[in-house]
C-alpha cells in the first residue's frame, strides 16, 4: 500500500483507521474527534511478517494493537486488540496474537 500511495498517503490512511478503531471502542467511543487524534498519534507504527507474533499470551498485556493492514488472528483492518485489559494489572490473553499476512498493525503501551 505505502508504495503505491506515497508516504504522505499512507500515513493519512493508517491515521484514520487508528482513529476508526478507536471510535469502535466502549473504552473510547466517547471521545471527541480531536481526543480521538492525539490518542491515534501516539500509536507506533510497525511491520510484521506473516505468523510473527505480535503479543505473547505467556507475558502480561502492556499494548493496546490495532490492525493497519491485512489480518490478526484472523480478525480484519480497523480491530483494537486488549482494550478490555487496559486497567487489568498483569492480565494475560488466552492466545498469542498473530500476524495473519504481511504487513502493519500499530502499538501504543500503557
Amino acid at each position: 500500500m505505502k508504495e503505491c500511495l506515497g508516504g504522505t498517503l499512507s500515513s493519512i490512511v493508517y491515521h484514520n483507521i487508528k482513529k476508526w478503531a478507536l471510535k469502535s471502542s466502549p473504552l473510547f467511543h466517547q471521545l471527541e474527534n480531536k481526543d480521538l487524534d492525539h490518542v491515534a498519534m501516539q500509536f507506533v507504527t510497525k511491520h510484521a511478517k506473516a505468523g510473527g507474533i505480535i503479543a505473547d499470551s505467556e507475558k502480561p498485556i502492556n499494548d493496546l494493537v490495532i490492525c493497519i493492514e491485512g489480518k490478526i488472528n484472523s480478525k480484519p483492518v480497523g480491530t483494537l486488540f486488549n482494550d478490555e485489559y487496559i486497567n487489568i494489572k498483569d492480565a494475560k490473553m488466552e492466545t498469542d496474537l498473530v500476524k495473519n499476512d504481511n504487513g502493519v498493525y500499530a502499538s501504543l503501551s500503557f
